[in-house]
């Protein structure tokens, strides 16, 4: 859909300003932010929920008043059925995302905004995650090689002393890929933090650009309820020319 300069302009006119919104920023997000509610079927046939101007509001008193992490994963707490009001707010969040064109994932399949805010976080928590049980294996099978050494010490045969010995380098070289595997997961986690932290320091710009694709969202509401009007408007007068 092309969206016209002098439609943008009117839709500008619609809502006071904030003093604290980029105005270029928003006049840009406002053509993303029609196709971002089509594109995430929130704006079927030019007609949109009406539930969606107080989620939009709701979306940016909680990043204002409260925290933008907070407000993001309350909203992401839903996938699919758009008849749902969570529906609804959890497809909102893929609209943001898409307005602000943050760096492209093809891996976010879902909840866009909340795993481009919390990625790195999420990694590293399950990179540790996956290091701690690693470990714990690794106690175990030393466990069971003390266990085995000892019975060994305690064998009557040769042939069972050789199935211990079978058993317990069996369980050194599975003690060793785990080991190579901790490695792996320090160094995932060590290449990952730096990006972490970097993600920080965009933090007060990313909270920016979220909120004026809020104010661009509730913009392009007011286009398509233009078009809605206009399209009553000409189905009246075909009524009345019948």
């Amino acid at each position: 859909m092309q969206v016209s300069e002098e439609d943008i302009q009117k839709l500008l006119n619609y809502n006071d300003r904030s003093k604290d919104m980029n105005k270029k920023r928003v006049d840009e997000y406002i053509p993303r932010a029609i196709a971002a509610l089509m594109n995430n079927e929130l704006a079927n046939d030019n007609k949109i929920d009406k539930r969606l101007r107080n989620q939009i509001a709701s979306f940016g008193s909680s990043v204002i008043m409260g925290s933008l992490y907070s407000a993001v994963i309350f909203f992401s707490d839903y996938s699919g059925d758009l008849s749902k009001v969570k529906g609804i707010r959890c497809a909102l969040m893929n609209c943001i995302y898409d307005i602000c064109s943050f760096e492209e994932n093809t891996s976010y399949k879902s909840n866009k905004l909340l795993k481009y805010l919390l990625d790195y976080d999420i990694q590293i928590k399950e990179a540790e995650k996956r290091k701690e049980e690693a470990e714990k294996r690794i106690k175990e099978k030393e466990k069971r090689i003390k266990e085995k050494e000892k019975r060994k010490e305690e064998a009557e045969n040769k042939e069972e002393i050789t199935k211990l010995n079978k058993g317990i380098t069996k369980l050194k070289e599975e003690i060793t890929n785990l080991e190579e595997k901790i490695g792996a997961l320090e160094k995932k986690i060590g290449e990952l933090e730096p990006k972490r932290k970097s993600r920080f320091t965009t933090f007060k710009e990313d909270r920016e650009k979220i909120l004026d694709a809020g104010i661009a969202l509730k913009l392009a509401l007011n286009y398509f309820e233009k078009v809605e009007v206009e399209k009553s408007k000409s189905k009246g007068k075909e009524v009345n020319n019948g």
